[in-house]
């Protein structure tokens, strides 16, 4: 006999494995080759950076990766094609 497991113990589950999949997106490669994308663009006195997801990242990574950039105060628009694009300050800080 199949047995269903309680609601709550499969939202701990969920919840566990979010918090993994979170910290394997901070450390991996795409977060790393924005974060790094954002740094050049302010060293060579933009403030806006566009950074182009491949195909191959899910919507869950897209939304680990905005979720990121809004608490740390970055603002963002997200594009049909995977582009989002990241801005900071304002135009002119003379």
């Amino acid at each position: 006999m199949v047995t269903l497991p309680p609601a709550e113990k499969i939202a701990d589950v969920a919840h566990a494995n979010r918090q993994v999949f979170i910290k394997e997106v901070l450390e991996g490669p795409v977060f790393k080759s924005m974060v790094r994308g954002i740094e050049e663009a302010a060293i060579s006195g933009k403030n806006h950076y566009a950074f182009q997801l491949v195909e191959i990242e899910s919507s869950e990574t897209r939304e680990v990766l905005l979720d990121m950039l809004n608490l740390a105060g970055y603002k963002t628009d997200y594009f049909i094609g995977n582009r989002i694009t990241i801005s900071w300050g304002t135009e002119d800080k003379k």
